[in-house]
């Protein structure tokens, strides 16, 4: 089954959920409802968790955790996209992920892939030029079984 087949297979899907939810009584669309989300869990068990570099305005610390800690990771997983940076305060140099590059880990039975992400914004909110605004994230995606020994322990 080619990739073309499942996109319109969805698209049929989703023709007919619109369809059941006009015309069906509000219980049944819960029942329903209820069973697509199974379904979709069945399909696709995963959870993904967003760490920004800066939340509210401030230094993300669980960021800085992160990338020292992938750090040493991504050199000993053989990522094959590393970029050398010397933040301001150190004598040293660090290797860090680079956008877009993802390594996997496992803790304690729990496969966890992570990934780095750069977005770079060229325009403020007023819609005036001003210096870029650089955002770096990393996405931790795992398995929704191993949840609570990632979220908890890892």
């Amino acid at each position: 089954m080619g990739l073309i087949d499942v996109g319109s297979r969805l698209a049929g899907l989703m023709f007919i959920w619109g369809t059941i939810q006009q015309l069906f009584p509000q219980i049944l669309r819960k029942r329903i409802n209820s069973f697509w989300n199974r379904l979709e869990n069945y399909l696709y068990p995963y959870v993904q968790i967003a760490i920004d570099e800066f939340s509210n305005g401030k230094s993300n610390e669980i960021y800085r955790l992160v990338d020292a800690y992938l750090c040493t990771k991504s050199i000993d997983n053989g990522a094959k996209y590393l970029k050398a940076e010397k933040p301001d305060n150190c004598k040293s140099f660090t290797v860090v992920l680079d956008e877009g590059e993802e390594i996997s880990d496992v803790f304690e039975g729990a496969r966890v892939s992570w990934r780095s992400y750069r977005e770079t914004f060229d325009e403020n909110s007023q819609g005036r030029k001003s210096q870029p605004i650089e955002k770096k994230s990393y996405t931790i995606t795992f398995n929704e079984q191993h949840r609570e020994i990632v979220t908890g322990e890892y």
